[in-house]
């Protein structure tokens, strides 16, 4: 079933290292405003990314979304931080790695207490319909 309401929406952008705990000690103003605007969205958008500056960032507000049962959807990477917080606070407990952010891997081999996973099995059907 789908459904088609025109409503206006309103963007509000979040960098998403500014939600990491290194940016409270280094420019706690951008630190509480970035939290300010996650925690006043009715739904967050995670988008694509490249390398790992950020993902910690997306990765708490993935958890914000889960725990605070806001609506998340995660495109590209911002799927892949969504479904390795999943795994990791649902499933395991422990730390999991997308092999998209591989640096991260690199130092947990041999470490028993934490897995390295590749979430490129999480697979879900997205409709988007143009309203016009």
């Amino acid at each position: 079933m789908c459904a088609c309401m025109c409503q206006h929406i309103q963007l509000e952008w979040v960098e998403a290292s500014h939600l990491e705990p290194e940016t409270k000690s280094s420019d706690p103003t951008a630190y509480e405003a970035a939290w300010t605007r996650l925690r006043a969205a009715d739904g967050i958008i995670v988008p694509g990314g490249f390398g790992t500056r950020g993902v910690e960032g997306m990765m708490l507000a993935a958890h914000y979304a889960r725990t605070h049962r806001v609506p998340y959807f995660g495109i590209c990477l911002g799927m892949q931080v969504g479904c390795t917080h999943t795994h990791t606070h649902t499933y395991t407990h422990t730390p999991a790695y997308s092999l998209t952010t591989s640096l991260q891997c690199r130092h947990l081999r041999g470490l028993e207490a934490r897995v390295c996973v590749c979430v490129c099995v999480c697979v879900y059907s997205a409709f988007l319909l143009g309203v016009s």
